[in-house]
């Protein structure tokens, strides 16, 4: 598979799936802004085991869903590679699991390297062209850094200002991601930490869906107790 028959593909792939198969570390940003800027390119981000996958399998796959114009079907590419990754065994997987794994390793060694080598008068310039701040290697983080980095670019907080408002669900995924039982047992299934999340928010999903009134009342109630703050925190802005 070439990356010019990707975008037509992509549409029928979620943004994960796409950020793991061509994009660099620095999402939505054009390699000629580094050009320009006479700065050395980032490595580009390693590849889920479900993207090693689906590359593995699309070619074979894609002729059997065509559409009336005899174009690809992007969408019931995208399906039917779910469907079979699903149907997979955890043995099944394994191949796939060790070769996202070894993505990820190769991809923080390269990563690290590359942080290490920019001079600060470079790493200054990146950060000012760059949508998000480059991560320090260096330093401890969570699976949630780069999101939280994000969001607070784009939405940066006020001095003072409490949590912000979340939904019953976002409460109860809070603590599902504390559940040091639910880790191991994903552990247990080889699931990388790079899919660690997506595997995470399935299962809490699952779980939510499977609830009554009386179990979720917990979580709504601590949201209510959140946004509570933040309307009254508001309310003293204006």
């Amino acid at each position: 598979m070439n990356r010019t028959q990707l975008p037509t593909l992509f549409r029928g792939l979620n943004l994960r799936a796409q950020r793991s198969i061509t994009s660099s570390p620095v999402v939505n940003l054009v390699n000629k802004k580094f050009e320009d800027a006479g700065l050395p390119l980032p490595p580009k981000a390693p590849m889920s085991s479900y993207a090693f996958f689906f590359t593995e399998i699309y070619p074979d796959i894609r002729g059997s869903y065509l559409n009336p114009e005899g174009k690809v079907d992007s969408r019931a590419v995208a399906k039917a590679a779910g469907a079979k990754w699903n149907a997979l065994s955890e043995d099944e997987k394994k191949p796939y699991v060790q070769k996202g794994k070894s993505a990820q390793e190769a991809y923080k060694s390269s990563y690290l390297k590359y942080y290490n080598s920019l001079s600060a008068p470079d790493l200054a310039r990146l950060n000012s062209i760059l949508p998000r701040p480059l991560l320090n290697p260096n330093l401890p983080r969570t699976a949630a850094d780069g999101s939280k980095l994000r969001h607070n670019i784009r939405n940066p907080k006020k001095e003072g200002e409490p949590q912000r408002p979340i939904g019953g669900f976002f409460a109860f995924m809070r603590e599902l991601r504390e559940d040091e039982g639910l880790k191991k047992e994903a552990e247990e299934k080889g699931v990388s930490k790079g899919d660690m999340q997506v595997w995470l928010s399935k299962k809490g999903g699952e779980t939510w869906a499977t609830m009554n009134d009386e179990q979720k009342k917990k979580y709504m109630d601590q949201a209510a107790a959140v946004r509570s703050d933040y309307v009254a925190w508001k309310a003293k802005q204006n």
